[in-house]
């Protein structure tokens, strides 16, 4: 008897972004990522976290990329403001300009990601190295940013894309392939 150790991996599409890519307040039949996936007939791997940020998407393909090995990236990035911070007690913190109540957090977002030079560098470094991971494992890359999304209606939590503008975004990442 013989055994088959392939390393063989499904083909798939690694998803990354916050909860807009997620899919919060809709079924995951109704989110753009499944739509692509479904289309493209790739496993899916959705790594849309809530509140999260580019810094968050970038650690997140970092870790899974060599696991996943996906065949293609799509990256639905967060607004620049948002920014991942990691403090000495090994807490993790998605902060964006809006309060959260935290002094000594409240002081460095005042200072430090208010201002739109640091926002906007830190959200080009983020999204030049998810570029570059993809690049380096020859994977190809598609990028667009919420701010150019058309929102034309809402989940049912009334704050996060519905049905039609998830429909619309998978349309656009299809168009783009």
């Amino acid at each position: 008897m013989t055994c088959n150790h392939s390393n063989s991996v499904d083909p798939s599409v690694v998803f990354i972004g916050c909860s807009h890519t997620l899919g919060v307040g809709l079924p995951v039949e109704l989110t753009w990522a499944h739509i692509v996936s479904t289309k493209l007939k790739l496993k899916n791997y959705n790594l849309g976290v809530g509140g999260s940020s580019n810094d968050t998407a970038f650690r997140l393909l970092y870790r899974w990329i060599e696991q996943l090995k996906p065949s293609l990236v799509i990256f639905l990035s967060p607004d620049s403001s948002r920014l991942e911070l990691h403090m000495d007690n090994d807490q993790l913190y998605d902060l964006s300009v809006w309060p959260i109540g935290f002094p000594m957090i409240d002081n460095f977002t005042k200072s430090w990601l208010v201002n739109d030079t640091n926002s906007n560098m830190n959200y080009l470094k983020n999204t030049l190295a998810i570029k570059q991971l993809c690049n380096e494992h020859g994977i190809k890359y598609l990028q667009e940013n919420v701010s150019a999304i058309c929102v034309v209606d809402k989940a049912r939590d009334l704050q996060h894309y519905g049905e039609k503008t998830n429909r619309s975004i998978a349309n656009m990442f299809l168009a783009k392939l």
